[in-house]
């Protein structure tokens, strides 16, 4: 089977591209970049490559043939270029994900972006649940980077409108403590939450590993350990709720507004901890799973902010 990996992000034309960075990544047989004119020739962000590369290291080990798709939606400073947001980059997935004897997993570091500059929200919506329906492809979101508490509008982002067809993916710190940044909502709760605050991502432009912090490298690690597992949205939604760790003693209904289903590193982390991709220095297991009381509970912040969040 033909398994497409489709990164939304900063990435496009692959010219640009370190020879290093493909190397890095022999198990995959193509590489495609998609690009607007807007982006021609200038040099990508290297926020798009740091995505990717967690996508891609749980697959290492597959008997599947391998397919990445760059689709750029920023320009060289993760400035969004307002026509590509919108009808040209959903309607060229669709088109990626239309071949019959492939299966497709997307990873949107960037949900607040996605079709921003159509008017109405629903509309937004309405063009990426069309999209998931029509080619079957499984879509994660990052979680955004505006949490600390507050009240959030991603009810009113793709992101939060599609959480009955794709799933939205929250950050933690290293030792499993949710981060205050990662978006929080009652109403479009995040699927699970996976380690992203000073993870290893290699820059596309220098075929070089760095760390890198945010949500939008916590999506990408659910989208690579679906494909790996050859999970769509019902199959993930299964494996959030049965191997997720939650923080010990805690009762409370699932899914969390701030973590989900719980803390999914662990299943992420068994499939590339003999893998020769990654980082030299890279950290595995970075919290005692025997004993997961790293978590930040939502419930024992009685702050203002959550009182409003929590409101009925």
């Amino acid at each position: 089977m033909i398994k497409k990996i489709v990164i939304v992000d900063t990435v496009g034309a692959l010219d640009l591209v370190n020879d290093k960075f493909f190397e890095n990544f022999p198990f995959v047989s193509e590489w495609h970049g998609h690009e607007l004119k807007e982006c021609a020739d200038t040099i990508p962000h290297p926020h798009g490559g740091f995505a990717c590369s967690q996508a891609l290291l749980p697959l290492w080990e597959t008997d599947d043939e391998i397919h990445v798709h760059f689709v750029r939606i920023f320009d060289s400073k993760a400035k969004s270029i307002p026509m590509a947001v919108a009808r040209w980059s959903t309607d060229l997935i669709a088109n990626i994900a239309s071949e019959s004897r492939s299966r497709t997993w997307v990873n949107c570091s960037w949900g607040t972006y996605i079709g921003s500059n159509i008017p109405s929200q629903s509309a937004r919506a309405d063009r990426w649940r069309t999209l998931i329906a029509a080619r079957n492809a499984t879509v994660m979101w990052a979680a955004g980077n505006s949490g600390d508490f507050k009240v959030d509008v991603d009810e009113n982002l793709p992101s939060g409108m599609l959480t009955d067809c794709s799933h939205k993916i929250a950050a933690a710190y290293k030792n499993g403590d949710t981060a205050r940044f990662s978006s929080d909502s009652t109403h479009a709760e995040p699927a699970a939450t996976f380690w992203a605050v000073e993870v290893k991502g290699m820059n596309p432009v220098t075929g070089q590993w760095k760390s890198t912090t945010g949500t939008s490298f916590a999506s990408p690690k659910a989208t690579g350990l679906a494909a790996a597992l050859d999970l769509g949205y019902e199959g993930f939604k299964v494996l959030a709720q049965s191997k997720s760790t939650t923080p010990a003693g805690f009762d409370g209904p699932l899914p969390h507004p701030k973590w989900g289903y719980g803390w999914l590193e662990y299943e992420y982390q068994n499939l590339i901890k003999d893998c020769p991709y990654t980082a030299p220095d890279v950290a595995l297991n970075a919290v005692d799973e025997a004993d997961p009381t790293g978590y930040f509970d939502f419930d024992e912040m009685p702050t203002e902010e959550i009182q409003k969040l929590v409101a009925p």
